[in-house]
């Protein structure tokens, strides 16, 4: 006899013999573009997705051939399943685009994983879209991002603004405070690697702030960042990047990378430069010279600590998108420092002293 899986069935659950079904529409109204592998046939893909099904089958116990033979037979995921998230990511590949909006809300609701669910969709479950469906990819990736934007945005209003203000001047105190002691203290830079120097601040910044998610080298928006500070609810309330002084071409494209890496509810940024110590004072006031010529620059509002200053900048893709930027300087033996380590995801920026 054969086994099949008897679970209540909702019309937002996980369906993997619905997203097959979803994906043959597709292909059948000729609605694709295999970008990633031109070469794919409708066979091919379909194929794949055959074999996934198979495969949690098979390591379920449950009859494959019966879900296949019937297309309208529910295949549920446990929402407690240890591959959700590749299951997830499975059924938004040919998903009626506007209606992911509402599968979404409804997977929210019965998320039993321990990740921060809109930083899954945003981080994994996007990038999972984006290299593997055929279908609208534009439009889906769109609506992917209008749900994470949406989710953000109740999250900052039901906390409210006032608490993401008084965060951000509570964690660049903190910021400010660390890089002094990495100032006066070169054992904690002294023979490290380049990220290690940075894990330094990161490792700082979660003893005083307990409650928060505190990651390093996280991937936010168009790039990935040194630090990302999210509050439990998903909002993100710092987004912060490491550099060293090579010169003012190098600043001023640190600061577009710092922009960029803030998606649009990020409005609190900070870029900490590391100097040399020979000339450290005149490299900071030249610096503060350098950063109004960005593009982006909107005003300088004051200077927070001695050398911690504070600006406003529009983001490079929307001028009316006003954020606070704040640039750090801190000056360090970094001839003592060694290159980031092999196979790290960043170049080192770290220049040996002449």
């Amino acid at each position: 006899m054969e086994k099949t899986l008897e679970m209540q069935w909702h019309v937002y659950d996980l369906d993997l013999n619905r997203a097959l079904r979803q994906a043959i529409t597709q292909i059948e109204r000729k609605n694709y573009v295999f970008k990633k592998n031109p070469f794919l046939s409708d066979k091919d893909f379909i194929d794949n997705m055959k074999t996934t099904i198979k495969v949690y089958c098979e390591h379920r116990g449950l009859d494959s051939n019966h879900y296949l033979n019937n297309s309208r037979a529910p295949l549920l995921v446990s929402y407690e399943d240890e591959a959700y998230e590749s299951y997830l990511s499975f059924c938004l590949v040919a998903y009626d685009v506007p209606k992911i909006g509402f599968f979404l809300d409804y997977q929210k609701q019965k998320y039993a994983g321990k990740e921060n669910f809109v930083n899954l969709i945003e981080f994994i479950i996007y990038e999972y879209i984006k290299e593997n469906s055929a279908f609208d990819l534009e439009a889906r990736l769109n609506k992917i991002c209008d749900w994470v934007e949406k989710q953000k945005a109740t999250n900052l209003n039901k906390k409210g603004v006032k608490l993401k203000k008084i965060k951000y001047s509570e964690i660049l105190k903190a910021l400010y405070e660390g890089g002094l002691d990495v100032e006066k203290n070169p054992s904690l830079y002294i023979n490290k690697h380049e990220e290690e120097i940075r894990d330094v601040f990161k490792y700082g910044l979660k003893g005083g702030f307990k409650n928060l998610s505190i990651t390093g080298e996280t991937k936010n928006a168009k790039g990935k960042t040194d630090i990302l500070i999210t509050q439990s609810d998903g909002t993100n309330i710092f987004v912060g990047e490491w550099k060293v002084w090579s010169g003012e071409k190098l600043l001023l494209e640190a600061i577009t990378q710092v922009l960029n890496n803030g998606s649009a509810n990020d409005s609190c940024l900070a870029l900490i430069v590391l100097v040399k110590k020979k000339g450290f004072v005149d490299i900071v006031k030249k610096i503060k010279k350098i950063i109004p010529n960005h593009p982006q620059h909107k005003e300088f509002v004051k200077d927070r600590e001695t050398y911690s200053f504070s600006y406003k900048f529009s983001r490079p893709t929307d001028k009316n998108n006003i954020v606070s930027l704040e640039v750090m300087a801190f000056h360090c033996d970094l001839k003592s420092a060694k290159p980031a380590k092999k196979g790290s995801s960043k170049k080192s920026n770290l220049k040996p002293n002449k």
